[in-house]
């Protein structure tokens, strides 16, 4: 289904929730399990990803793309709307200058911080009901 990003062996992600953080978490995840220079290198690297994953949500989180995108039927021209969004997002981001790009780096750094600092709330509190459930 078109209607969302698809990743193989992961569940649909819609366009309307897609992050910077999560999208940067899932990175360092599949990263990590590559091996141990690669995953240096890219760690390194992480903050040109993270500034294009924000322009990118920004980007498929803007109203006028959305309603064309959800008022499309067809898979494919769904695809092209996506398609020629990207193209555009592409090319405004590489016009962005050092200054927006570490801007935008710098958001997406404090989104996933956050989005971690979240889920590892989530787990402590789901490994406590798991104690006071099964002592």
């Amino acid at each position: 289904m078109i209607a969302s990003l698809r990743k193989i062996g992961e569940e649909t992600m819609p366009i309307q929730d897609l992050s910077a953080g999560k999208t940067t978490y899932r990175w360092l995840a599949k990263i990590a399990r590559s091996g141990p220079d690669w995953f240096l290198g890219s760690v390194q690297g992480r903050g040109n990803f993270g500034a294009w994953m924000v322009h990118l949500a920004d980007g498929f989180r803007n109203v006028d793309f959305l309603l064309r995108f959800e008022g499309a039927t067809d898979p494919w021209q769904r695809s092209r709307i996506v398609g020629e969004k990207v193209s555009e997002l592409r090319k405004s981001f590489a016009k962005l200058t050092s200054e927006a790009n570490a801007e935008l780096a710098k958001r997406s750094e404090t989104e996933l911080r956050s989005g971690m600092e979240l889920l590892s709330k989530d787990k402590r509190a789901i490994m406590d009901l798991l104690v006071a459930v099964d002592p």
